[in-house]
């Protein structure tokens, strides 16, 4: 044994094998068949579901925890939308508040001027005149307190650079953030919910569902088994399922392509059947290569920094 293997944290750099210990950055993890979901079981209880229901892109889950995960985000989309309405109603209240308060302002200075009885043309002049005599002492009070040598509460020279000009700054100016004082402001913004409608969450990528386009899925069960009702194999996760819209019924892949589709109708209730009517059963897999679904699990975590 190398004594490398007994002090592992003497190199300089990190090892693969180093790297993969550390508690930051871009994590990967092989997934094996204790980390897939059975075909048949529920993706939000991840039990075997219970009177399964089959989505338009084949995710099954049991009927009440589909039905309760659409009432739960119809509930959560109208308390959305009404605090978003609420947040716009009261910014347009402010925005015309404050448009009353800038016409009412105009309309007092506008009668000050008619009591004065300065005019126009009087007033235009007196601002400009008033703006070049402004500007030309603010050029001069920089001329003067450039040329005078800065100096610190001690009557010690300031340092100069950027120390010596935040030392000269006001306190405010300060980039002290975390002082409740010198916090910035941000004004609070409401956001309009993410979805309009109930999304089947299966998958990174949600879509829209709706209670009446799910389909109930009939298995053809012996004792613990699932079985295809056309050539009685055992349906397992590496087999590929397809699900008829029109009458639920669950048949393998091969005997769809064999006796469904080329008869157009389903080999248990002779149901007319489409093309277009085949679902097929979404599965992670098995945990090996062939079996399909996602194999490595991507996690990033940010390292603290100072």
């Amino acid at each position: 044994m190398s004594r490398h293997s007994k002090n592992n944290n003497s190199l300089g750099v990190f090892t693969y094998a180093e790297r993969q210990m550390t508690d930051y950055g871009t994590k990967r993890k092989r997934l094996g068949q204790d980390s897939k979901r059975r075909f048949d079981a529920c993706y939000l209880c991840l039990q075997t579901a219970i009177s399964p229901m089959i989505c338009r892109r084949g995710h099954i889950s049991c009927k009440g925890c589909v039905i309760s995960s659409i009432l739960e985000q119809k509930q959560a989309i109208e308390r959305d939308m009404k605090r978003y309405t609420q947040a716009i109603s009261q910014q347009r209240e402010l925005k015309l508040k404050d448009e009353q308060q800038r016409r009412e302002e105009w309309e007092m200075e506008r009668y000050r001027q008619r009591q004065v009885g300065l005019s126009s043309k009087e007033k235009k002049t007196k601002e400009s005149l008033g703006e070049e005599q402004t500007k030309k002492r603010v050029k001069l009070l920089k001329y003067e307190a450039d040329q005078q040598p800065q100096t610190n509460r001690s009557g010690e020279p300031a340092p100069q650079g950027r120390g010596g000009e935040q030392s000269n700054m006001g306190e405010k100016r300060l980039s002290s953030f975390w002082l409740p004082s010198m916090a910035p402001s941000t004004d609070q913004t409401v956001k309009p919910p993410a979805h309009k409608t109930p999304q089947c969450l299966a998958t990174s990528d949600p879509h829209a569902v709706k209670l009446k386009s799910l389909v109930e899925v009939k298995f053809k069960q012996l004792k613990d088994e699932k079985l295809c009702p056309s050539c009685d194999r055992p349906l397992t996760s590496s087999s590929k399922i397809d699900v008829m819209s029109k009458c639920g019924h669950a048949i393998c892949r091969k005997c769809v392509n064999t006796f469904v589709l080329t008869s157009k109708e389903c080999f248990v209730c002779q149901a007319k059947i489409e093309p277009k009517d085949v679902l097929s059963v979404e599965s992670e897999g098995t945990g090996f290569t062939a079996g399909g679904g996602q194999m490595i699990a991507t996690k990033y975590e940010s390292a603290l920094q100072a």
